[in-house]
């Protein structure tokens, strides 16, 4: 069984930015912390599944020839507290959900829907609302219930909140230019770019 996820990244501009936050949040905060070395993307969808990596490239690569959304409207800071996967309090850019995004969530869908597999290992850590969406989409954070963003990195927040105040001051464009759409093949020790579209 495999992970597959589609991510929307960056151009280098938006790279550069959205690093050095990431780099001037990790050298104040104190505790242990996650998601600060990923780069720069936006979870589009995550998805498992037995089919071979090459079935999911085919599909992807017919797909997307052409990126169709070429930037994304960011909003304000949120923090997601007790996140599902690292246990902590994720720090994120959010992005406004445009119907642009939903109708490539929808996209995705109805293009891999035929592909996914249900793993139920770990379903019972989910919401009711998230545990129907993954049996039905299995992607927990499929339609209204997602917000798109962008990680900037998991820590205690409670320990650390005085140290990231100043973020607010940060000028931060209210566009971010997408440069690509990818295929990614996610493990725990890492995600390996499977296939890109630009």
């Amino acid at each position: 069984m495999k992970k597959f996820g589609i991510f929307l990244e960056f151009e280098t501009s938006e790279n550069n930015l959205i690093n050095r936050i990431k780099s001037s949040v990790l050298i104040k905060i104190l505790g242990q912390n996650d998601y600060f070395l990923e780069k720069p993307h936006l979870t589009i969808y995550t998805f498992t599944t037995n089919f071979p990596t090459t079935v999911i490239s085919d599909i992807f690569k017919k797909l997307f020839n052409k990126l169709n959304i070429k930037k994304i409207s960011y909003l304000r800071f949120k923090i997601f507290k007790n996140d599902l996967l690292t246990g902590k309090d994720t720090l994120v850019l959010l992005i406004k959900k445009e119907i642009k995004l939903l109708k490539l969530q929808k996209k995705i869908y109805n293009n891999f829907n035929n592909y996914f597999y249900f793993d139920n290992k770990n379903t019972n850590i989910l919401s009711k609302i998230m545990l129907l969406n993954y049996k039905k989409f299995c992607f927990s954070y499929y339609g209204r219930i997602w917000l798109p963003h962008i990680t900037i990195g998991s820590f205690n927040y409670n320990k650390n909140k005085n140290k990231i105040l100043d973020l607010l001051d940060i000028d931060i464009p209210k566009n971010f230019k997408v440069s690509s759409i990818t295929l990614n093949l996610i493990s725990k020790l890492k995600t390996k770019k499977i296939s890109t579209c630009k």
